[in-house]
């Protein structure tokens, strides 16, 4: 079995991650930004859809790895509950973080799993919404409740507190800024 410290850095990296993926999946469908992106949006519009929609394949991928409850896999319920019976440290804000973002997790899981990682057979993907009733809000909100869980850890083991950073969302800016001066006619 891998160290609790190091597979603390694993699930870090996964959930820092996701939370890159939400922010790009936000800005790229948040409509209070589509002024700023009226031209990304009009003069590439597969690249505009495709890369929006991988950013969403992504968050749902990550956040599913971090909260699916599976026989071997490292997850944040399981490092949670390894590091409360090791003694190491205060779970408390990190239990109550992931008691929070379970019922959302849950909406998660049915999305990744019948459209995201797994295709249904039995379930159109409406459906699937439908039942989810999944917000972008959500999103945001377990990203969040995810870097609690996962800072609780690193503080229970002696690692200091991580923070996602936000200069991807300056880059997207600065594309945007960028794409100002583009020639649409560049694009056949």
């Amino acid at each position: 079995m891998i160290a609790i410290a190091e597979r603390i850095e694993m699930m870090t990296r996964n959930v820092i991650a996701g939370c890159l993926h939400y922010d790009l999946w936000a800005a790229h469908i948040r409509q209070e930004g589509w002024d700023r992106s009226e031209l990304y949006r009009e003069t590439m519009p597969d690249l505009w859809s495709v890369t929006s929609l991988a950013h969403r394949y992504a968050f749902y991928n990550r956040f599913g790895a971090a909260y699916v409850q599976s026989k071997g896999n490292n997850t944040l319920p399981r490092l949670v509950r390894e590091v409360a019976e090791t003694g190491m440290g205060d779970l408390t804000a990190g239990r109550a973080a992931l008691a929070e973002a379970e019922p959302i997790f849950e909406k998660i899981r049915h999305l990744r799993n019948n459209i995201y990682a797994h295709q249904s057979a039995k379930l159109r993907v409406a459906q699937v919404y439908a039942e989810a009733e999944f917000t972008l809000d959500e999103a945001a909100k377990v990203s969040t409740l995810s870097v609690d869980v996962v800072n609780g850890l690193r503080d229970a083991v002696g690692l200091d507190a991580v923070e996602p950073s936000r200069s991807h969302l300056d880059q997207f800016e600065a594309m945007l800024i960028a794409l100002d001066a583009f020639d649409p006619g560049l694009i056949s």
